[in-house]
């Protein structure tokens, strides 16, 4: 491959990078925007839903405060009318029991429409919560991601860096030679021995050889007529 083509291969593969990299940030900042706005209106939600349970528990309340009122009307004009005299208390009795009945229903009105709206707010609630857990797992991905990318990357700038200027086989032979010459100049020569003396050698070891092979053999002993 020409040093052009690959130069220019490798710029595609950083523009590619770098173009990844621009998304994934604006993805990044995209996630964390609707991070905070969804947990901000959480908040929000569950503090209306808390207020709504609140005032739930207050109409109820009232509620079980009027019946009880009710009942004890009931029963005294009950009382009163069973005695020939007691007849106009008893009117005037019914016609608070017909007041409260009243503001009964409309407690009871009350209660229905916060119940509704307690249901309403939990149920986004539970939506917002499903959302923001769905949102923080693409966030975690997207960091995975961009943690793998540049891990790519780096390893992709390693190999390239290596790969802009290897050595040759014959820089590689001549550094060997030069690193052998410099360990052989640090050691010092050992003394050879000199041409006459190896000669001479030579020579005893074949003296040996020949005496040894002209040396008179010892006669065989006869062997005795039996």
């Amino acid at each position: 491959m020409s040093p052009l083509k690959d130069l220019f291969q490798r710029f595609q593969s950083e523009l590619g990078l770098l173009e990844e990299n621009l998304r994934n940030q604006w993805a990044h900042r995209q996630l964390d925007t609707d991070i905070r706005e969804i947990d901000t209106a959480l908040r929000d939600w569950q503090q209306e839903a808390n207020a709504c349970k609140a005032r739930l528990f207050t109409a109820e309340e009232r509620k079980r405060a009027l019946n009880a009122e009710i009942h004890a009307l009931e029963a005294e004009a009950v009382a009163l009318l069973a005695s020939p005299r007691g007849k106009s208390r008893a009117e005037d009795i019914a016609a608070r029991i017909a007041k409260l009945q009243a503001r009964r229903n409309d407690e009871r009105a009350a209660i229905q429409i916060l119940r509704e709206q307690q249901q309403a707010l939990l149920h986004v609630i539970e939506q917002g919560e499903h959302k923001l857990r769905r949102l923080k797992h693409q966030l975690d991905t997207l960091r995975a991601s961009e943690t793998l990318h540049r891990a790519q990357a780096t390893v992709a700038r390693r190999q390239a860096g290596e790969d802009a200027s290897p050595e040759s086989a014959v820089a590689s032979a001549r550094r060997a030679r030069s690193g052998a010459k410099a360990a052989g100049s640090s050691r010092k020569p050992r003394p050879q021995p000199a041409a006459e003396d190896a000669a001479a050698k030579v020579l005893e070891k074949l003296q040996r050889r020949a005496e040894k092979q002209t040396a008179p053999k010892p006669p065989k002993p006869r062997r005795s007529k039996s």
